[in-house]
């Protein structure tokens, strides 16, 4: 599932699931596997998520909570 498409709880639910079965069999690729660096890079693309959305034209309201975001968010 492509965290574009995340649009309920239970796609959300299903995708974060794909990361954790991703991550426990590919961990070399991940940039964040502790949650002390997952925290710190959550964190940060929270407080910087409307300048993604924007330099990459993505038609998602920063301000308004959605399932997509919460997917965008996931993917770090």
């Amino acid at each position: 599932m492509e965290r574009e498409i995340v649009s309920s709880r239970e796609e959300l639910a299903q995708y974060v699931k794909a990361l954790q079965e991703d991550l426990v069999a590919n961990s070399g690729n991940w940039e964040n596997v502790t949650l002390k660096f997952y925290f710190e890079a959550l964190a940060t693309y929270i407080q910087n998520v409307h300048k993604f959305y924007e330099h990459n034209h993505i038609q998602i309201d920063a301000e308004q909570p959605s399932w997509g975001c919460f997917g965008w968010c996931s993917y770090l």
